[in-house]
């Protein structure tokens, strides 16, 4: 949150926004970026930006920003969804009302709602950074029949914020930015220049001074006047729960919304929560670390919202993207040696995480026996038996890539034909309710039905 454009917030301004490195590469044609578009919300406008096929996404910036700061996350995403990014009410293309009014929570969330049903869907996936992240954390918990899933980054819940800005001092004066922005005048200190001082990239900076001239100053300080708590602050809030799944993204290096906060997230989200921190990151974590993110973001939406596909993708045998070798044998013959081989770009004899397949880096830790770091030719016997007792399997089922027993006992570590949590790999533990479909924390052979269905109607479809 940008504080240069103010001569009096220029001492904590500086610790509030680090540049985010944006490679020339990565800056879109704002024109020819997605198709462009606007959607009824009461009186106003919302212009958004669109790309892609499949289930809707919704993504919602924070402050001073617009659509623009998700155009590296975009093209990943629209892979498999179609993607809508928004600019939210008192920004660039949108529509400007006046009034603080204008900007409450409730008309903020109107406005996501009323981009879904613009695109004719019953619910979406939202995400949101910064104020973003506020609207989206309200839409869920005022709309869980038209929220998929949650994807949050650099807003802690409301509840957290609360808790840290009544009990930790630090937090206190991490926000003064926003009591000074809740005063009447402020929005006479603001510039365009200003506002997009924190963004690195020449090309980039360009465009966001083009879009903060079209923005309304006062708009955007009406978020802050009209939603951020004010003292004397209390932890006593009513929110319902956040009843579906969640990943938070939080850059450590935010000085505005400290860490703290994330504390205890858990116990007011209903269904699965994943939290990923990184520390070299900073407000606008999107950015700072825009590679990561996406990849972060594609992977958990991959597997939320079809578990069975990201399974079936891991344990399908004859997946050329597991082996990385186009001259494996075609059935059951092969051996512990192939595979290391198949990945060892180094020569050392082993495959380390880095260079295993992204689907064997699901389940790296399970054949790193020795926790080495390294899967050598002996702990991938284990790996041999998998591929073999596949290929096996070609010759006994109808359309078979893998049976349902195969997969239990694929992680069934203490033989009770069942999966449970502690025997899930890491990576799949926060999936797991996905599959345990009964609810008794167990995941057995009925259960594993579908995801072998899938593999075997993904392999008899090739």
């Amino acid at each position: 949150m940008n504080r240069l454009f103010l001569d009096r917030y220029a001492g904590w301004l500086a610790t509030l926004l680090l540049g985010c490195c944006l490679s020339s590469r990565a800056v879109a044609n704002e024109t020819t970026f997605g198709k462009h578009g606007f959607a009824q919300s009461g009186d106003v406008k919302i212009h958004y930006v669109t790309m892609g096929e499949g289930p809707l996404v919704v993504m919602l910036h924070g402050f001073p920003d617009y659509w623009y700061t998700w155009r590296k996350q975009m093209p990943s995403l629209a892979k498999r969804f179609q993607v809508v990014a928004i600019d939210q009410r008192g920004y660039n293309e949108s529509e400007q009302p006046e009034g603080v009014e204008q900007y409450a929570m409730e008309k903020l969330v109107g406005d996501v709602k009323s981009i879904i049903q613009h695109f004719e869907a019953d619910r979406a996936t939202i995400i949101g950074h910064d104020w973003g992240g506020a609207v989206a954390w309200t839409f869920a918990m005022a709309h869980p029949e038209m929220t998929e899933r949650l994807v949050i980054l650099n807003l802690p819940h409301f509840n957290g914020l609360r808790r840290e800005l009544a009990t930790n001092p630090a937090q206190r004066d991490a926000s003064a930015y926003a009591r000074e922005f809740q005063a009447e005048d402020a929005a006479s200190k603001l510039n365009a220049e200003g506002l997009a001082s924190w963004v690195t990239d020449q090309d980039a900076k360009a465009k966001y001074v083009e879009a903060f001239r079209r923005s309304s100053f006062q708009g955007m300080l009406n978020y802050y006047k009209a939603n951020y708590p004010r003292p004397p602050y209390t932890t006593s809030a009513e929110l319902p729960p956040v009843k579906c799944p969640v990943l938070m993204i939080h850059g450590l290096k935010d000085t505005a919304l400290l860490p703290g906060a994330l504390n205890g997230t858990w116990n007011w989200v209903k269904s699965d929560l994943t939290l990923v921190t990184l520390p070299q990151a900073g407000h606008f974590v999107q950015q700072d670390e825009s590679e990561t993110v996406t990849r972060i973001i594609a992977n958990w939406l991959a597997l939320k919202t079809d578990a069975d596909t990201a399974l079936g993708e891991i344990v399908r045998a004859d997946s050329v993207e597991w082996a990385k070798a186009d001259d494996l044998p075609a059935a059951g013959s092969i051996t512990a040696e192939q595979i290391v081989a198949s990945m060892d770009r180094d020569g050392d004899g082993g495959i380390s995480k880095e260079e295993a397949s992204e689907d064997l880096k699901l389940f790296f830790g399970k054949y790193d026996v020795n926790r080495d770091g390294a899967i050598d030719a002996q702990e991938a016997e284990e790996l041999e038996k998998f591929f073999d007792g596949t290929k096996t399997a070609e010759k006994t089922s109808p359309v078979g890539v893998v049976t349902a027993a195969q997969i239990v006992s694929f992680m069934d570590k203490n033989h009770d034909q069942k999966i449970s949590p502690d025997e899930a790999s890491a990576d799949l533990k926060p999936y797991f309710g996905s599959f345990d479909t009964n609810k008794d924390g167990l995941i057995d052979i009925k259960e594993a039905r579908r995801i072998a269905e899938y593999a075997n109607n993904q392999q008899s479809s090739k």
